[in-house]
């Protein structure tokens, strides 16, 4: 989820392989009914046995290769759980599916507004029941698919509200619980607010849970969605947020924590320890990037910003911070070259990564990661 883009927590110090039988454990307390997970300085995480293998197992995606497997823009993808990929090109506006081996099985049609057909393809989530959800941001529609592309139905997801609109469109999704709930982002009484000469604003909106048809469930905000310094002409702080079985994880870089809703309950905040100096420059900066990704199992992975990657993507190895689902810190994960996290086209299994690749030709492929927890120390 999230959305979901590049991450930090500022957790921007550098990491030290020690065994996990030193690293301190965290600290848990109660606040007023919320839990409150204090952890240790993220160098003291574990970075010895979880490993992500450095070649893929599984390509998908080339551009000598056959035509199915050639994307103009991956809009995100899948892996079902039979093992099968589903990915969407928003090039295209496709959906196609590979077996576990990358052969390829079949697509939707294309563009249209035919049933399985779309016209303006923008996402792609997994629903309950191996079942797939896919964005058209014409007229903010969605439609619902089976597991082999079959169309099930199409409906616009609306909000039943009394808040007078902000912003025009119609609300956007973030996120499918695991009860089909759908996470909306409602602009409708949604704010903008501005700093002394506009120096640094925020766009605030809600969060709504809501069911097929529009009523909600719960509701949280208004929350940051965006910041930007008019003044340097940068963004952030950066927000992030991500849905996981009945949880909404909201994490915030200025306040470097991530808060846990259930329902519209705030349950459990994580913390993390930081360099004060650091964190502060960054800040000043406005470069303080955030981003998370919670895996099958609940696991809450926070990837630690570096703008070496965005000088050199190819090759930049991104590192991960793994904190288990109740908060605890308990490893780090550097991940192989160039595998990007992108909104919709990424995935952490227990087993597995999926993630958005580019080859030296600039070249978009899917590809997949062994991710094996075992004590590599030699690796």
């Amino acid at each position: 989820m999230r959305s979901f883009v590049a991450f930090g927590l500022g957790l921007l110090i550098a990491l030290a392989c020690r065994d996990a039988g030193d690293a301190p454990a965290a600290v848990q307390r109660d606040s007023a009914g919320i839990d409150i997970i204090e952890n240790p300085d993220p160098e003291t995480a574990d970075s010895s046995t979880w490993v992500v293998d450095t070649v893929p197992f599984l390509v998908i995606g080339s551009l000598d290769g056959p035509e199915e497997h050639t994307f103009g823009r991956m809009a995100g993808f899948t892996r079902l759980s039979d093992g099968r990929i589903a990915i969407a090109d928003a090039q295209t506006n496709r959906v196609s599916f590979f077996d576990s081996t990358g052969k390829f099985l079949g697509r939707t049609t294309g563009r249209g507004s035919g049933p399985a057909e779309f016209v303006n393809l923008n996402g792609l989530l997994r629903y309950p029941g191996d079942s797939l959800l896919v964005r058209d941001h014409e007229g903010g529609r969605l439609t619902l698919i089976d597991p082999y592309g079959v169309h099930v139905r199409r409906f616009r997801p609306q909000i039943l509200s009394s808040r007078p609109p902000f912003k025009a469109g119609a609300p956007s999704l973030h996120g499918v619980f695991a009860d089909g709930t759908l996470l909306l982002l409602d602009y409708r009484g949604a704010s903008k607010q501005c700093g002394p000469e506009e120096t640094m604003c925020e766009e605030r909106a809600w969060f709504a849970r809501v069911n097929s048809a529009g009523t909600v469930v719960a509701e949280l905000g208004p929350l940051t969605t965006e910041r930007s310094n008019l003044a340097r002409r940068t963004s952030g702080p950066y927000v992030a947020w991500a849905v996981h079985g009945t949880r909404f994880y909201y994490a915030d870089a200025s306040t470097f924590e991530i808060r846990v809703f259930v329902g519209d309950s705030l349950t459990r905040i994580v913390r993390a320890k930081h360099e004060g100096a650091r964190l502060a420059a960054d800040l000043e900066g406005g470069s303080a990037h955030l981003g998370i990704e919670v895996d099958a199992v609940g696991n809450l992975w926070v990837r630690q910003h570096d703008p070496e990657w965005l000088r050199h993507p190819a090759t930049f190895r991104s590192l991960w911070f793994v904190f288990d689902s109740s908060g605890a810190l308990i490893h780090s994960v550097r991940f192989p070259p160039g595998v990007y996290q992108m909104r919709n086209a990424f995935e952490i299994g227990n087993d597995y990564v999926l993630g958005t690749g580019f080859d030296s030709l600039g070249v978009e492929s899917a590809r997949m990661y062994r991710l094996r927890k075992a004590a590599l120390r030699n690796r």
